[in-house]
């Protein structure tokens, strides 16, 4: 683990301790969290018990980003404009603004989590979820014992 990593953790979990302070100390919450998955090395997930508990520890943040509203989620990972949009994104600025109006944008998250991430247009957010779902077929290959 690099120090940065390592720095990252102790952040949060210093938030933890402070966890009633406020939204703003969620927000921190989320972004911490976004940030260690992201900068997880993919290879030192492959251990069983770094997979199980990287597993557990992103269902943490994503239940932190379910209290998030859209407009607290755009300050925290702005949505990317590319104009023109390159072939390869699925999502653009306009089809994630869609989205987020949509569910509205001082409403909680909730449930809806998992609709806005594969609709939200930010590198670092669509990084999150691909290493989530990397994670979540690590854990089904750990569960059936094949590799």
């Amino acid at each position: 683990m690099t120090w940065e990593l390592e720095e990252l953790f102790r952040i949060y979990e210093e938030l933890l301790d402070r966890r009633p302070e406020g939204a703003d100390v969620l927000e921190k919450l989320v972004f911490c969290g976004v940030q260690i998955i992201v900068q997880t090395d993919h290879e030192a997930m492959l251990a069983v018990d770094t997979t199980r508990s990287m597993f557990g520890f992103s269902r943490h943040v994503v239940q932190n980003m379910a209290q998030l509203t859209p407009a607290q989620l755009i300050r925290l990972f702005p949505v990317e404009n590319s104009d023109p949009v390159p072939p390869h994104m699925p999502v653009d600025y306009a089809s994630t603004m869609e989205t987020l109006l949509r569910y509205g944008m001082h409403t909680p998250i909730g449930e809806n989590v998992f609709d806005i991430l594969f609709e939200y247009a930010n590198p670092e957010l669509r990084l999150f979820l691909s290493k989530l779902l990397c994670l979540t077929g690590l854990l089904r290959i750990i569960k059936d014992g094949t590799d």
